[in-house]
């Protein structure tokens, strides 16, 4: 469950759209129909997650940042969706590097 914080309406939702009421209690519904290992790690798996953390964090900005604690998860959302960027971004130029050196 989470904290709909502002003082403001908030439209959201990527497949669906739903209006909120401001500050209101909300619960979200996850199902996961499969997992598939080779996929967790794949560069398009990495580039999904921090995607997923960036539009969180600008939820958290548009919405919850007149709020201290908004404003602390919008900037930990934000470094975390950079960080997963950084080590993929990393990852591939040592895979490079790898493969220019056994040529």
């Amino acid at each position: 469950s989470k904290f709909a914080y502002g003082a403001t309406e908030r439209v959201g939702g990527i497949k669906y759209t739903t209006t909120l009421s401001a500050h209101s209690d909300i619960c979200y519904e996850v199902k996961v129909k499969k997992l598939i290992k080779s996929q967790v790690f794949s560069p398009e798996f990495q580039i999904e997650i921090a995607l997923s953390k960036k539009i969180i964090a600008n939820d958290c900005y548009q919405f919850e940042w007149s709020n201290g604690n908004g404003k602390q998860k919008a900037i930990t959302m934000y470094r975390k969706a950079a960080d997963v960027m950084i080590n993929l971004l990393a990852e591939e130029e040592n895979n490079a590097q790898n493969n220019d050196g056994n040529t």
